[in-house]
């Protein structure tokens, strides 16, 4: 990124304060919704597939994390998600409530 010495350039176009892109939430999820801290641990190589992928879509990691949870809850039913996790090996992993 480049150094600014605290002179605009005559040159430079003003930048609008509005975005370029307007965001379309299909969900019908309040705009603002609460807000939970959740920690997970997850395998090195999916931490670094996570940082990645947010890094080229100049996003957060918890915006990944938080749309690909989003999508596997959407998928289907918890029998489904439950056999998912069972092929993978993660189920026995789960703690005890």
């Amino acid at each position: 990124m480049p150094k600014s010495d605290g002179f605009s350039s005559a040159k430079r176009k003003p930048q609008s304060s509005k975005s370029a892109l307007t965001l379309v939430k299909s969900s019908g999820r309040p705009k603002n919704p609460a807000r939970a801290r959740l920690s997970v641990s997850l395998e090195n190589a999916i931490a670094k597939k996570v940082r990645e992928f947010a890094s080229n879509e100049r996003t957060s990691d918890s915006a990944v994390v938080e749309v690909a949870l989003l999508e596997f809850f959407n998928s289907g039913s918890p029998a489904i998600l439950h056999a998912v996790l069972e092929r993978l090996g993660i189920a026995t992993q789960r703690r005890n409530p």
